[in-house]
């Protein structure tokens, strides 16, 4: 059973957070109900470190802003626009639903964050919709 559950936290999603991986396969494999002793199955912190595996799979980061997006690794209708203005690129992504608040919202806000982006990005804006 140890050795299925980390072939499961290896083998996961390549953008699913690390931890969520390791929830589901315990729960996968009812590591509460079998009744079997837990020291065979690693420490969720240890399977969580998975993540360098995982890693591997990813794309490269991009190092300037003429890269081609690789849609294969965005979820289904969530990558909206790649807008060009003033030599600057805009990447749009939003949910369906995201969209529909959006469009019934009395009131918006949106906020820029200027220190977390790796270069090439420089910022990264987001709209805020309260419907009430």
């Amino acid at each position: 059973m140890a050795h299925r559950v980390s072939a499961k936290v290896k083998a996961a999603a390549v953008f699913v957070p690390a931890s969520q991986l390791v929830k589901d396969a315990l729960l996968e494999e009812n590591v509460d109900s079998t009744r079997k002793p837990l020291d065979a199955v690693p420490r969720p912190q240890h399977l969580e470190r998975y993540d360098d595996h995982r890693r591997r799979n990813r794309p490269a980061d991009p190092s300037n802003l003429h890269f081609e997006l690789d849609q294969n690794h965005i979820p289904d209708d969530f990558w909206k626009a790649d807008v060009d203005v003033c030599c600057r690129r805009h990447l749009i992504f939003a949910t369906a639903f995201m969209l529909t608040v959006l469009a019934s919202a009395k009131t918006c806000i949106v906020d820029g964050t200027f220190k977390l982006e790796k270069a090439p990005f420089y910022q990264l804006w987001s709209v805020h919709a309260f419907c009430l």
